[in-house]
């Protein structure tokens, strides 16, 4: 980044869908985004004259977030569908507290429903409730639900939270954890991405370039994330990885 000493970067919190909005009304030069493009958004910003050009940067999983306090000690996938899509109505039923299960949305504007919807319901619908404001967000929102439950990435999964191992078909439980990810275990990945219309040129280049080198990934497994582009031995040498 020592090329761009005088340049400035503006984030702006604002969502996967008002993120690429932005991108395609050129309002911003770059996207940071929880998954790839759908079709349909790739055919809007074709409309405006630019393919979208999609950059990985982080390894992130969908975990079964719940306050720390739920005992449930883990959830095959089966389980987890049938929380979600409602089948399953008291944690007691999975091996949990005597709780009524209370499913919680991501976010609409996270690009996290669809990836739900695919990845870990298989089609299905799901059967959960918005979650209600909260100036902590979902996190203070469980904190005060304890049969509460939703999906989040790694981020989440710190106390007062807690990500639900998930039990593969061995009966392993394997916990939602960079390495489990770099590995493939753990059943539900996804990764973070930058987005661009057609290609990244100037400052966003050398930004994306930045965060896509080795150096740029440690940056990346220092945030607790699993690397996207440089094998984790090149990235962990010298450190650690993982939360």
């Amino acid at each position: 980044m020592r090329l761009y000493t005088k340049a400035r970067i503006e984030v702006f919190g604002a969502g996967t869908v008002a993120a690429l909005e932005s991108l395609v009304n050129r309002h911003a030069d770059v996207a940071a985004i929880w998954r790839q493009p759908t079709a349909e958004e790739r055919e809007i910003a074709r409309s405006t004259g630019d393919s979208l050009s999609v950059f990985p940067y982080a390894v992130d999983g969908l975990g079964i977030i719940v306050p720390a306090g739920n005992t449930v000690p883990s959830l095959s996938p089966a389980e987890v569908r049938a929380l979600f899509t409602g089948k399953l109505i008291r944690w007691s039923e999975v091996g949990g507290p005597d709780l009524p299960v209370t499913v919680y949305a991501p976010a609409p504007e996270s690009g996290l429903v669809e990836a739900v919807v695919l990845q870990i319901l298989e089609g299905e619908a799901p059967a959960w409730v918005a979650t209600p404001g909260h100036e902590m967000g979902i996190s203070g929102v469980l904190s005060t639900d304890a049969g509460g439950v939703t999906v989040g990435g790694l981020d989440l999964a710190n106390d007062p939270l807690r990500a639900v191992p998930i039990r593969l078909e061995s009966g392993e439980a394997v916990v939602l954890h960079p390495a489990e990810l770099l590995k493939r275990r753990y059943p539900w990945r996804t990764k973070h991405v930058f987005v661009v219309q057609g290609e990244a040129r100037d400052l966003a280049s050398g930004f994306i370039s930045y965060v896509t080198s080795a150096q740029g990934q440690k940056v990346a497994v220092g945030l607790g994330y699993g690397p996207a582009t440089a094998p984790s031995r090149l990235v962990t040498l010298g450190g650690k990885s993982g939360r």
